[in-house]
């Protein structure tokens, strides 16, 4: 479901889901390419939408955040 201009998705993406009303939360904990990463996904007149991408406010590569 990832949106927009990002490169096509790891192993890693989708190790959790949480889903609440109209969020998702979809977690990269496996990003090689940069640590891990967690992807916020709103629904919004009928259609879902990346509406943000949370990392660390200290990032580490392999860091493994979002697992």
């Amino acid at each position: 479901m990832r949106t927009g201009a990002v490169e096509p998705a790891l192993a890693g993406f989708g190790a959790s889901v949480a889903v609440s009303g109209d969020q998702v939360l979809v977690a990269e904990p496996n990003d090689v390419r940069a640590p891990g990463a967690v992807y916020v996904y709103a629904k919004r007149s009928g259609a879902w939408t990346e509406a943000a991408r949370l990392t660390a406010e200290n990032p580490v590569r392999g860091d493994l955040f979002g697992s």
